[in-house]
């Protein structure tokens, strides 16, 4: 499982290395907004929905990514991963605003305790047992608008809301609320 992770922290790395390499030699589009020239964000990002921890967003026209993750695994107790890829589309842009359409992908990763619960008949309280140090896999997908105002020529901050479902091996499936915020550095 470690070996899956490791590899997949690696190809995100490598996709967020070669997207601007990849972008560098191509021509602006002359018909943008001078605010908007900037195709390549970097900064933090939260949301139920597009994942939390460190974010690239590449915007360069109509249609943008965003990528976004907090890779913390240990052979110890407690750790949790995030990874998520949103798709963006551009709906209407001005001088210092942007709005759009987002669809989040999110994958959770925790590892924790499994703990049973066990009726304690003798003192009339539950206890909880520990048991395996067990892995937790969830997947939330998003969709909603978002805004972004630019915060000067270089900066940008992003809110999104909308609906999410939730997919989880221990829980059911349900729909509910959701809500993203992030906050970038435009280059």
């Amino acid at each position: 499982m470690y070996d899956a992770m490791k590899k997949l922290i690696i190809l995100v790395v490598l996709s967020l290395v070669g997207i601007p390499l990849q972008v560098t030699g191509q021509e602006k589009n002359t018909g943008r907004s001078e605010r908007h020239d900037n195709t390549h964000y970097i900064g933090m990002a939260a949301g139920f929905s597009t994942g939390y921890g460190i974010s690239y967003r590449y915007f360069p026209n109509k249609i943008g990514i965003q990528l976004t993750t907090t890779p913390y695994i240990s052979n110890e107790a407690y750790s949790t991963s995030s990874l998520g890829a949103t798709m963006l589309i551009e709906l209407q842009k001005i001088n210092w605003f942007r709005f759009y359409l987002y669809f989040g992908n999110h994958y959770m990763l925790n590892r924790d305790y499994e703990y049973e619960e066990v009726w304690n008949e003798e003192n009339e309280y539950y206890e909880y047992i520990q048991g395996d140090l067990t892995n937790f896999h969830r997947w939330i997908a998003g969709i909603g608008p978002g805004f972004e105002f630019l915060l000067g020529e270089k900066f940008s901050f992003n809110l999104m809301f909308g609906f999410r479902s939730d997919w989880a091996i221990q829980e059911q499936y349900y729909i509910k609320f959701s809500g993203e915020t992030a906050f970038y550095y435009r280059f």
